[in-house]
């Protein structure tokens, strides 16, 4: 089990994101904390990217319905925060910085 953070960064502002991955069943799971957002992937490398196209996908249709970034998102079960504070492993991501593309409804299509 791991336990990763980083933060996403738009021109609206920074959102710190924090995430928990373990294998469950042959595939690989990441749990946002912050907000009730999870990715999978059959490999842990690939696990990355597809965290990243789920929150670039979520952070594109809050834009396209006018809503503010992860807005109505709960954080993550309590479970999941006890796995990633008992992780044996942490690592420390990035700020990854985002910028809306226009149209947005081109951007989410090629995802």
């Amino acid at each position: 089990m791991q336990g990763l953070s980083g933060e996403v960064s738009m021109s609206t502002g920074a959102f710190p994101i924090s995430a928990v991955a373990f294998e469950e069943e042959g595939v690989w799971v990441a749990q946002c904390l912050e907000y009730d957002i999870c990715a999978q992937a059959k490999t842990l490398p690939k696990l990355h990217e597809e965290l990243m196209r789920v929150i670039v996908g979520t952070l594109a249709v809050c834009v396209e319905l006018g809503k503010e970034p992860f807005e109505g998102f709960d954080p993550a079960p309590q479970h999941f925060w006890k796995l990633f504070q008992s992780s044996s492993l942490k690592v420390e991501g990035n700020v990854i910085p985002l910028r809306t593309p226009t149209p947005l409804t081109r951007f989410v299509s090629e995802i």
